[in-house]
C-alpha cells in the first residue's frame, strides 16, 4: 500500500466535501433513516473550505490520504471548541474501498503525535504508561548542547483501553448485550 498523508489544501474543499457525503452515506446508513435530509454538497464544501481556509485560526490542522493522487481519506486536528485547550480529532473518513487497511490508523496517527525530550525520563514514562510510543523521529532543540526531542505517536490499543467507557468490550460495543 502506497499512502502518502499529507496536509490538505484549501483547493480541495470539494473534493474532500464528496468524500465526506459518500463515505458517510455508507457509514452512517444505519444510523439514519431514509427521510433524514442529506447535507448538499455546496453545505458540506462550505464547511470544508471554513477548516481550510489560510487565513483563519492555525489551531486546525487537514490531514489527507492520497493513494497516488486520489484523495482516499481525511482528519481534522483542532481545538475542541467547548474546552479552548484541549485538542480533538473530528471528520475522519476514509474511502470505503480502503476501510481495514490501515488508512484511519495513518490518518490518526498524522493528527495524534507529541514531542517531549529525550532526556525528559520522567514525562517520557508517564506518555509511555498512557500509551505513546516513541516514533523515533528527533529533531533538535538546543543543537550546540545536543539536546533533542522525540516524536511520540499513540498507540490505538493502549489508548482505548485506557479510554474505554464503562460497560463496553474491547471493540467498543456494549458488553452488557441485555441492554
Amino acid at each position: 500500500m502506497e499512502v502518502a498523508i499529507r496536509t490538505a489544501s484549501p483547493v480541495e474543499a470539494p473534493v474532500l466535501a464528496g468524500l465526506h457525503l459518500r463515505v458517510a452515506a455508507v457509514a452512517y446508513d444505519h444510523v439514519f433513516p431514509p427521510e433524514a435530509p442529506a447535507p448538499s454538497v455546496d453545505e458540506v464544501a462550505s464547511e470544508w473550505s471554513f477548516r481550510l481556509d489560510p487565513g483563519r485560526d492555525r489551531r486546525t490542522e487537514v490531514f489527507v490520504a492520497l493513494d497516488a493522487a486520489e484523495v482516499i481519506g481525511v482528519v481534522v486536528a483542532e481545538a475542541d471548541p467547548s474546552a479552548e485547550r484541549l485538542g480533538r480529532l473530528s471528520r475522519l473518513y476514509v474511502d470505503d474501498r480502503w476501510w481495514g487497511r490501515g488508512v484511519g490508523t495513518r490518518l490518526y496517527e498524522a493528527a495524534a503525535t507529541l514531542w517531549v525530550l529525550e532526556a525528559n525520563w520522567r514525562a517520557r514514562d508517564w506518555y509511555e504508561r498512557l500509551g505513546w510510543e516513541a516514533t523515533g523521529q528527533r529533531k533538535p532543540v538546543w543543537a550546540p548542547g545536543g539536546i533533542d526531542d522525540i516524536g511520540y505517536r499513540l498507540a490505538l490499543g493502549a489508548r482505548h483501553q485506557l479510554a474505554r467507557p464503562a460497560g463496553l468490550d474491547e471493540s467498543g460495543v456494549n458488553a452488557d448485550r441485555s441492554r
